[in-house]
């Protein structure tokens, strides 16, 4: 019965370990996959009020787009 338990602990550290490493290989990829998460969302924010004016009345389309431009300059 002993070197059936050496055999169940042997198993189980194997097992931890492996989750352990993948535990660890998703934290790793956490942070930059959710900064480039959020710099995507960024540009879409961005292009979105570009998109809607250049479908919009084209007077309406001007003061959006100069108001863009006016503020991706300061």
């Amino acid at each position: 019965m002993t070197f059936l338990h050496r055999i169940a602990h042997s198993i189980a550290a194997v097992v931890r370990g492996i989750v352990q490493g993948l535990t660890l290989g998703f934290d790793a990829l956490v942070g930059p996959v959710g900064r480039l998460s959020d710099k995507i969302e960024a540009h879409l924010l961005n292009r979105t009020n570009l998109l809607r004016a250049h479908y919009a009345a084209p007077r309406r389309r001007d003061a959006i787009y100069d108001r863009f431009e006016a503020e991706t300059r300061s």
